[in-house]
C-alpha cells in the first residue's frame, strides 16, 4: 500500500512539473511618438514692407514666422525690404515664397509675378481701412485747396493709402499737377509721413488711419484730418503661383488662427492686426479702378 501511495505521488509530481512551464516575460509596449509632418522640406521665404520702425516689424514678423513652425513644421525667414518696389521685385524673381504688402503692390504682383492672394488681415474687424490727408492741428491749414505752395509727403509710389489713393482724393480736389506743391517728398513709411507733420517739418502727408485708430496715441491729438477716404481693402498675404497647394492651405489655416487663441493674441499685436480672413482677386478690384483715375492724369503710379 505503501508502495502505491508513493508510486501516485511521483506520477502526480511529474504532471504538475510539466505544466509549470515559465511564460515568458511580456514585453511593455514603447510608447508612440507622433511627430509634426514636414510638408516642406526647404525654409519658406518670406517678406514683409516697413508699415513701422523696422525693427518692430522684424520683431512682429518673427513671431509669426516662430509660430508657423510651430504649427506646421515648415521653418520660415523673414526679411523686411526697405521698399514696396523690392517686393514685386522679390516675387519676379522668385526669391521670396510668400509676402506682406499693400493692395496696390499685390495688383501689380498679381500682374507681373501672378501673385495669389491668400489671406488679409482685419483691423477693428474690419477687412478694410481708409488713407487720411493730414496736417498740423496749429498750421492754417483747413482745406485741401490751402496746401497750394507747401510742402508734401506721400510714402512711396508703390503705396496704397500712402500715394494711390491721396492721389486721387487730391484730384477730387481739383489738384491735378504735383506742382501745386512747393515740395513733394516720399518718406518710405507711414510712420515717418506723420512724424514730419507731427514736428512741422512737412505740412501735409497722405497715410494710413491706423495711428488714429489708437485712443493713447498723444501725436494723433496734435494732428487734424482734412479729407479721409473710401475704404480700402486690406493688402493680403500674397503667394507666388508656383506654391505648393498643400502648403498654402496649411498657412491659411494658421493664419485663421491668429488672434483668436490665447497664444497668438500677442503675436496679432505685434503685427497690427486683429486676425484674418480668406482673400480672393476680385477683393482688389477697386485699386484697379483708382488706377485708372490716375491713368487720366498722366500719373505713373509705379516708382522708379
Amino acid at each position: 500500500m505503501k508502495k502505491f501511495v508513493l508510486l501516485y505521488l511521483c506520477i502526480i509530481l511529474i504532471i504538475t512539473s510539466g505544466c509549470r512551464k515559465e511564460m515568458p516575460p511580456q514585453s511593455t509596449p514603447s510608447p508612440t511618438i507622433i511627430a509634426k509632418p514636414t510638408i516642406a522640406k526647404k525654409p519658406l521665404k518670406f517678406a514683409a514692407i516697413p508699415m513701422d520702425t523696422r525693427l518692430k516689424m522684424l520683431e512682429g514678423w518673427t513671431l509669426l514666422a516662430d509660430y508657423i513652425t510651430q504649427e506646421t513644421g515648415i521653418p520660415v525667414e523673414v526679411t523686411i525690404k526697405k521698399s514696396y518696389r523690392e517686393i514685386i521685385e522679390a516675387m519676379e524673381n522668385k526669391e521670396v515664397d510668400f509676402c506682406y504688402a499693400g493692395p496696390l503692390v499685390y495688383v501689380e504682383a498679381h500682374e507681373k509675378a501672378g501673385a495669389i492672394p491668400l489671406i488679409k488681415p482685419t483691423a477693428n474687424k474690419n477687412p478694410f481701412y481708409y488713407c487720411l490727408i493730414i496736417v498740423h492741428s496749429e498750421s492754417d491749414i483747413n482745406s485741401i485747396k490751402d496746401l497750394k505752395g507747401k510742402q508734401f509727403a506721400f510714402t512711396d509710389k508703390d503705396s496704397t493709402s500712402g500715394y494711390l489713393f491721396p492721389r486721387a482724393m487730391l484730384a477730387e480736389e481739383g489738384v491735378k499737377s504735383l506742382d501745386f506743391f512747393s515740395k513733394v517728398l516720399y518718406t518710405k513709411s507711414h510712420d515717418s509721413s506723420m512724424e514730419g507733420v507731427y514736428q512741422k517739418y512737412i505740412d501735409g502727408a497722405g497715410i494710413f488711419d491706423y495711428p488714429f485708430e489708437k485712443e493713447d496715441n498723444p501725436k494723433t491729438k496734435e494732428l487734424k484730418i482734412l479729407k479721409k477716404s473710401d475704404p480700402i481693402p486690406m493688402g493680403p498675404i500674397m503667394i507666388s503661383k508656383k506654391f505648393d497647394p498643400k502648403v498654402a492651405k496649411e498657412l491659411q489655416r494658421v493664419f485663421l488662427k491668429i488672434g483668436k487663441t490665447e497664444d497668438t493674441k500677442i503675436i496679432a499685436e505685434k503685427i497690427k492686426v486683429d486676425g484674418y480672413v480668406e482673400a480672393k482677386d476680385s477683393d482688389y478690384d477697386s485699386i484697379r479702378k483708382v488706377l485708372k483715375i490716375l491713368k487720366t492724369l498722366g500719373e505713373d503710379y509705379k516708382s522708379e
